[in-house]
């Protein structure tokens, strides 16, 4: 007696199901199918053609599975000819690409197995062979690359490392929706103004870009981004004064032996705000024995204030010129070289108070770009790195 047969529906439109068979020893449905219309589209000018030239083959593509059986589909593939270019042409399909060996809907559930995995590990639970979920990957890049959107309104710019401390790349992410935009190898301007200027990009769209202390970034987007208002990351701007204050403990606990200023840095490298009551007390009691790095201490503290108290532009620039005036009178040589360079880059400073936007989108997707180098064990090119990031970071293409 055989076996009862469920036919499941195709849910693919675009084709006519011809015949269905099932092959117990392989576990595969085989799905005979064509395509609904008498006509194709001629790739070269457009127009509906339905000459067919009597010359087609079966061509096969594998397609999501169907409880716990591979889905194959031989699909007719006809070769048609254009009365008005002349020209002989196949047939193409919306779910299929040309020359690909699974539908669009498999290889993106593919793809989507791979998020936050390994490619070996996805690989063996999809029943796929490791080179095809490569393959995909290079596809999703280039897919990126060929298909450029148009830049957001706002942007952040900042580097990540591609090998910690050798290698940095650029990357370029959309704020408002929080999505990845672009990566370039390199972190110059030639390397920020190539990406900005890729066609299709339309880089007079943005209104606004925010990114740190770094000369090439600020002077690809004055090159390229005209109309935009730069805004200096407020967390660069504190994290350089924190460095400058812990540069103030290290020389005065220079040459010092057994001083408690050396097993307290984490003391000195955040906001009192942030700090419990004992790390408070412990701070207070170092610091009346040290009044320089007292010093040093209280006007970071006052940045940290500045940039939490709302307040106009016109408000915030008066407050941080009494504020740099401060600094240089202290006399202590690390807070003077910062304000030196607090300074160069104060018009673009209290830009912040504009919009109030920070690069803390940026610095999160740089934390997730770390857990994707993690998960290629090291062995990711740059390409390969570039598809990864724009799987799990970009837009759905």
């Amino acid at each position: 007696m055989s076996e009862p047969v469920i036919h499941l529906p195709l849910n693919l439109p675009e084709f006519e199901v011809i015949e269905q068979e099932t092959d117990q020893k392989k576990d595969v449905i085989i799905v005979r199918v064509k395509s609904r219309h008498a006509w194709a589209r001629c790739p070269s000018c457009g127009y509906k053609r339905r000459e067919d030239v009597n010359d087609d083959y079966w061509r096969k593509a594998q397609d999501l599975p169907a409880m716990d059986y591979k889905v194959v589909l031989k699909i007719r593939q006809r070769r048609m000819y254009c009365n008005r270019c002349k020209g002989r042409f196949y047939e193409t399909f919306e779910s299929l690409d040309a020359k690909q060996r699974q539908t669009k809907r498999l290889q993106a559930h593919l793809l989507s197995l791979a998020r936050g995995r390994s490619l070996l590990e996805a690989a063996n639970d999809s029943g796929v062979a490791y080179r095809v979920l490569h393959y995909l990957y290079f596809r999703l890049g280039q897919h990126h690359l060929d298909h450029v959107r148009p830049l957001p309104r706002r942007i952040g710019v900042d580097e990540f490392a591609i090998r910690k401390g050798h290698n940095y790349a650029t990357s370029i992410v959309g704020l408002t929706f929080s999505f990845v935009w672009g990566i370039t190898k390199d972190r110059t301007k030639e390397a920020l103004e190539g990406l900005l200027r890729t066609p299709g990009a339309c880089a007079w769209r943005v209104k606004e870009s925010v990114i740190d202390m770094w000369e090439p970034f600020f002077l690809a987007l004055k090159a390229t981004l005209r109309s935009a208002l730069i805004v200096i990351d407020r967390y660069h701007v504190e994290r350089h004064l924190y460095e400058a204050v812990d540069g103030c403990r290290k020389r005065i606990s220079k040459g010092l032996k057994n001083c408690p200023l050396k097993e307290a840095r984490k003391l000195f490298l955040v906001p009192v705000g942030k700090l419990s009551p004992q790390q408070k007390e412990k701070r207070n009691d170092l610091l009346k024995a040290y009044p320089q790095l007292a010093k040093a201490v209280h006007l970071a503290d006052r940045l940290h204030r500045w940039y939490s108290v709302p307040k106009t532009k016109g408000q915030a620039n008066n407050q941080l010129g009494y504020w740099l005036r401060c600094l240089i009178s202290s006399e202590i040589p690390e807070p003077v070289e910062f304000a030196k360079m607090v300074k160069r880059w104060r018009r673009y400073i209290v830009n912040f108070f504009v919009s109030r936007s920070t690069n803390g989108i940026s610095e999160g997707f740089n934390t997730k770009f770390k857990l994707i180098k993690r998960l290629g064990y090291g062995r990711l090119t740059f390409d390969h790195l570039t598809a990864r990031i724009f799987l799990e970071c970009a837009h759905s293409p």
